[in-house]
């Protein structure tokens, strides 16, 4: 449930949303940068102050540029980087921040899925 939504403007190429949400009152923010044009530049949210969940960086002309996930301020899973026609330039894994191998990856993700049960 959202109790309160507050926006800010740091400078006239940065908004942040802040969100208090759940009962805990952990404040939950989102991000957005603008380059000079007035385009999107990076879109991000923060929890508690810490980074985390979807990015999207996008190029000056507004075609998205790469995208990831942050858990608990550090890259977690696959990110990908495009080319302007929206192709797959770069794909990279990650885990608590460090940069793996896709099979890497899946491995830890098996693990963890094995272990929550």
């Amino acid at each position: 449930m959202i109790k309160e939504i507050v926006t800010y403007h740091f400078d006239e190429k940065t908004k942040k949303e802040v969100y208090f949400v759940d009962e805990e009152n952990r404040k939950q923010d989102k991000c957005i940068r603008y380059y000079f044009s007035g385009e999107i530049c990076e879109v991000y949210y923060f929890v508690d102050n810490i980074m985390q969940g979807d990015y999207k960086r996008y190029n000056p002309s507004g075609w998205l540029e790469s995208n990831g996930e942050f858990v608990d301020g550090k890259k977690e899973g696959k990110w990908l980087k495009f080319n302007n026609d929206g192709s797959i330039t770069e794909i990279k894994f990650y885990i608590f921040g460090k940069n793996c191998e896709e099979m890497d990856y899946k491995k830890y993700i098996a693990r963890k899925r094995f272990n929550h049960f």
